[in-house]
C-alpha cells in the first residue's frame, strides 16, 4: 500500500506528541509493507529513510497562505507522479486546502479538539473560530477517523457530528526495546546525577496550563509535609516557566521541586527508569498521554488524573493509578498514598508485561493499516 501521509512537522526538529506519533508509524508501517510520502512542513529539502520518502513542503515560519499554496503544489505533484493507494492526515491545517482535490480514500487521525487547545492558551477567539471551520471541512470529508481514545471518540461525535460507525479508537504505541533499557534504577539514576536514597517523581510535560503543572507544584507543598525526602523532577519548555520557578521560590520547595528543560530524547529512558514514579496531572484536553506507556516500558508505575484518555490507559491495570479528580488537593493525596506504601501502585514487572500486550507498536501498526487497508477497498463501492 502507498500511503500519502500529511504531518506537521519533523519529530526531531519539533519534538512534541503528534510529531513523535507520526514519527513512530513512519517506523513502523513499513514494517507491514507500507511505503509513505511524507508531506511535512519545517524541514529545508526532500529525503529518503528506508520506505519512507519525506516530502518538504515549505518551512513551517512562513505566511500561512504560503504554506496552504506549497501543500497544494506538493500534493498535486505527488499524485501525479505517485501511485497512493490512500491520503492520510494528522494535522488538518495542511489538509484543509487539498480537501476539494482528494479524489482518494481519506482517512483522518484525530489527535485531539485543535479548537479547544486554544481555550487554554492565549490565542484570540476569532482564532478559535477559524480553527473550528477548518477542523470541521476536514473531519466530514474523512470516510474514517481514528482516534486515540474513547474520550475523543466520544467528543468527534458529540461535538462535530462524526458518526459513531466512521470513528476508530486505536490507542497510541511505543517503542517497548527503547524504554525497557538494561540499567537498573540506581544506575539510571547515576548516570543523570539523581539521588540515589530520595523517593523521586517524574513528569515530562510542555509547560502550558492544561497539562496541569502550576496543581502538582502546589500538591507537592502538601507532599512534602509528610515526605520530605521526596523530590520531583519535571522535564519539559513553555510559556510557564517563570511563573513555574516563582511558585516554586514561594512555596518553599526550591530543594524538592526541580525544572530540568528540555531533555534529550535518548535520557528519556532513563529519566523513567530511575524514577519512584511518574505523574501526569492534565487538567483537560489528553488524547492519549503517550508518556504513560513510555515511563510503563521502562517499568516505571505512573499516577494520572481522570482526564481524556488516561483512564483508558490507566484504569485496566489498576485504579490507583488515578488521582480522584484534577485538583492539587486529590494529587497530594495519590501521590502520598504511593510514597507510603510500597503496594499501592503496580510494580515494574506488572508494567512492562501490560504495556508489551496492549501499546507494542508491532500491535497498534497492524491495526492502523487494517483500517487504510478497509477504506481503501470500501472506496468508490
Amino acid at each position: 500500500m502507498k500511503i500519502l501521509l500529511i504531518g506537521l512537522e519533523l519529530f526531531k526538529e519539533r519534538g512534541d506528541g503528534l510529531n513523535r506519533y507520526v514519527s513512530d508509524c513512519n517506523k513502523y508501517l513499513p514494517k507491514m509493507d507500507a511505503r509513505i510520502d511524507y508531506m511535512v512542513s519545517g524541514t529545508k529539502e526532500d529525503s529518503v529513510e528506508g520506505k519512507v520518502r519525506i516530502r518538504a513542503f515549505a518551512k513551517s515560519d512562513e505566511p500561512l497562505l504560503k504554506r496552504w499554496y506549497a501543500a497544494f503544489k506538493c500534493y498535486r505533484k505527488l499524485i501525479v507522479e505517485e501511485q497512493i493507494d490512500i491520503v492520510v492526515s494528522h494535522f488538518c491545517l495542511y489538509s484543509f486546502p487539498l480537501i476539494p482535490f482528494i479524489k482518494l480514500p481519506y482517512v483522518v487521525h484525530f489527535h485531539g479538539p485543535w479548537t479547544d487547545e486554544s481555550y487554554f492558551g492565549k490565542s484570540l477567539p476569532v482564532f478559535a473560530h477559524v480553527k473550528r471551520f477548518i477542523e470541521k471541512a476536514s473531519y466530514k470529508k474523512a470516510s474514517a477517523l481514528i482516534v486515540l481514545s474513547s474520550s475523543f471518540r466520544d467528543i468527534l461525535h458529540e461535538r462535530y457530528d462524526i458518526a459513531l460507525e466512521r470513528i476508530h479508537v486505536i490507542p497510541g504505541g511505543t517503542d517497548i526495546q527503547r524504554f525497557d533499557i538494561a540499567s537498573t534504577k540506581a544506575q539510571a539514576r547515576d548516570k543523570l546525577g539523581l539521588p540515589k536514597d530520595r523517593p523521586v517523581i517524574f513528569c515530562i510535560r510542555r509547560l502550558t496550563e492544561r497539562m496541569g503543572i502550576e496543581h502538582l507544584i502546589a500538591a507537592m507543598k502538601d507532599v512534602h509535609k509528610h515526605h520530605p525526602d521526596a523530590v520531583l523532577y519535571i522535564a519539559g519548555k513553555g510559556h510557564l516557566e517563570n511563573t513555574l520557578r516563582q511558585q516554586i521560590k514561594a512555596a518553599g520547595l526550591s530543594e524538592s521541586v526541580k525544572l530540568l528543560g528540555f531533555v534529550e530524547d535518548d535520557l528519556l529512558p532513563y529519566y523513567y527508569r530511575a524514577a519512584t514514579l511518574s505523574v501526569v496531572p492534565t487538567q483537560g484536553l489528553e488524547g492519549f498521554g503517550l508518556i504513560i506507556v513510555e515511563s510503563m516500558a521502562a517499568g516505571t508505575p505512573v499516577m494520572g488524573t481522570p482526564v481524556g484518555g488516561i483512564p483508558d490507559i490507566l484504569q485496566p491495570l489498576s485504579q490507583n493509578c488515578l488521582f480522584k479528580d484534577t485538583s492539587s488537593q486529590s494529587i497530594a493525596e495519590g501521590l502520598g498514598k504511593a510514597l507510603s506504601d510500597p503496594m499501592f501502585l503496580p510494580d515494574a514487572e506488572m508494567c512492562l508485561q501490560y504495556t508489551k500486550d496492549n501499546f507494542d507498536w508491532n500491535i497498534i501498526s497492524q491495526k492502523l493499516l487494517s483500517v487504510y487497508e478497509a477504506q481503501r477497498a470500501a472506496f468508490g463501492k
